[in-house]
């Protein structure tokens, strides 16, 4: 009994994740992108990605201002990535200041809410734009699955 999925998307599999993207960064306008993270093949019930992101729109976004050394970083090309869309990039409460738990459990909230859209959209495609997976029962039987999109993390534009 296991899980597999082929791999060897086609260019419907990548269109509806492009789809999926592009119908996000309606309501997320600081979304650019997306990428396979490195080993994505590990995985084969989700399929992690990453998120290509424009930092200075994610702070105007959310009302944030970016810390002056990631500004300057931004300005000369510097590449930066979190796992939460509220990040250390920002000015926000240090891990020993009060309001720091709240902050977290916000940025947590908020880069769920972005990755429930992205999997809601994407659920709703035609199948053909969908990677599936199989589940080979030992007893012959077969469950075929829409495979879920996890954002791994975001990574600037």
């Amino acid at each position: 009994m296991s899980w597999k999925r082929d791999d060897e998307f086609d260019e419907n599999q990548i269109k509806g994740i492009d789809l999926s993207i592009k119908a996000i960064s309606k309501k997320y306008p600081f979304v650019k992108g997306w990428k396979f993270i490195d080993n994505y093949q590990q995985w084969k019930a989700h399929l992690y990605i990453d998120i290509i992101v424009d930092w200075i729109e994610v702070a105007k976004f959310y009302g944030k201002e970016i810390k002056p050394y990631w500004l300057e970083e931004f300005k000369n090309g510097g590449k930066a990535d979190s796992s939460l869309i509220d990040s250390y990039m920002f000015v926000n409460p240090s891990h020993t200041e009060e309001g720091y738990q709240e902050f977290f459990e916000n940025s947590f909230k908020e880069t769920k809410k972005i990755n429930t859209l992205l999997n809601s959209v994407y659920s709703s495609l035609p199948s053909e734009f969908q990677i599936t997976m199989k589940f080979m029962s030992s007893f012959g039987g077969e469950d075929v699955r829409t495979v879920e999109l996890y954002i791994e993390r975001f990574i600037n534009y």
